[in-house]
């Protein structure tokens, strides 16, 4: 087994319990999270969302986002908290077939040079598009 990367926190370990996922699957979500949660005030609003599609390739609308924001705000205030967050990702995670297409769509995207292999270069400029400034140690072991 390999340790994890990902702090675990009391929160996460809660969050773990309530959603059914492994403590470090939650706190790497949270990551993931933090990613798009450009000004880090603990939500993703629709021009966050707007910036991160458009990083990823995707050119939505601003009805496509008004209408994502929409299905995931379970609150209905407008913006994705990190709990409506992990609804749409544990509810998504029950479809193999379709978290199957999203892994390879992202790695698709991640392949810049489709060769089949993400290199190094390749994440390192990926992870800086999306605001993330990674070392080296960190990008390999």
């Amino acid at each position: 087994m390999t340790e994890s990367i990902y702090q675990v926190t009391p929160e996460i370990e809660r969050m773990s319990k309530k959603f059914e996922l492994p403590a470090e699957e939650i706190a790497e979500l949270r990551e993931a999270f933090r990613l798009f949660d450009k000004n880090k005030n603990g939500s993703i609003d629709i021009d966050e969302l707007r910036e991160v599609m458009t990083q990823l390739g995707q050119a939505p609308s601003e009805q496509d986002l008004l209408d994502m924001i929409h299905e995931i705000d379970t609150d209905n205030n407008g913006v994705i908290d990190f709990e409506e967050f992990l609804q749409m990702m544990t509810k998504h995670k029950s479809s193999d077939h379709g978290v199957r297409n999203d892994l390879l769509q992202a790695f698709e995207v991640f392949d810049t040079n489709q060769d089949g292999v993400i290199s190094r270069e390749e994440l390192k400029n990926m992870m800086l598009n999306l605001g993330e400034k990674l070392t080296d140690r960190r990008l390999m072991p």
